[in-house]
């Protein structure tokens, strides 16, 4: 439809705009629940998604690509933490200084739990590759203000708890690593209770 007389960059901006309107909506729309798997890994650049592995499955970069807006805009919060951690399929429980006993004024603390039945990215199993995650999570949108500590376990449907557990409560974050120890592992047992005996690993106890 455009006049003979039109210059080459007018009529390759037609041209440009023809295939834009053939593309489907799913594309155009950039909803990440429907976009092709294959524009996922544009759309965490675009959302500036801070941890990010091609290798993940599907379901779960799309959710940490949903959140990531989210998880932004609450950035350096208690409440982006937990959103941000729940996006990599972790139940999180975080407990703030002033909301219990025995803890460091301006601390929070995280626990993590992965499911027991072998679902999610990580298969329910605390291995270094969960362990990073929640690491870098944790370093990317935790407040640079405030100490906390951080717990990473696995949840069973008998209500047996099994926990590898880093401690670190400072004035300010120091990262939170995940050393490879085989000792020591907690256990922690409820019984009609949601309580949890939680107790406390020092680096000289590292192996």
């Amino acid at each position: 439809m455009l006049p003979n007389s039109s210059s080459d960059l007018l009529k390759a901006l037609d041209l440009l705009e023809e295939r834009l309107f053939g593309l489907p909506v799913d594309v155009i729309g950039k909803d990440p629940a429907k976009v092709p798997e294959d524009m996922l890994d544009l759309l965490a650049w675009e959302y500036s998604v801070d941890v990010w592995d091609r290798s993940w499955p599907v379901e779960t970069r799309r959710m940490v690509v949903d959140r990531a807006l989210e998880v932004h805009q609450f950035k350096g919060t208690p409440f982006a933490v937990k959103a941000a951690i729940e996006a990599f399929d972790y139940e999180v429980e975080l407990v703030e200084w002033f909301e219990t006993s025995g803890m460091a004024p301006g601390t929070f603390d995280v626990t993590a739990w992965l499911s027991g039945g072998g679902g999610g990215w990580h298969g329910g199993v605390i291995d270094d590759r969960a362990r990073s995650v929640l690491n870098r999570v944790l370093q990317t949108t935790a407040p640079v203000s405030r100490g906390y500590s951080a717990r990473l376990g696995r949840r069973y449907q008998q209500d047996v708890f099994v926990a590898q557990v880093v401690q670190s409560r400072t004035t300010q974050v120091i990262p939170v690593e995940f050393p490879q120890i085989s000792h020591p592992i907690y256990l922690a047992v409820l019984v009609h209770t949601a309580s949890i005996q939680t107790i406390e690993a020092h680096p000289d106890d590292w192996l």
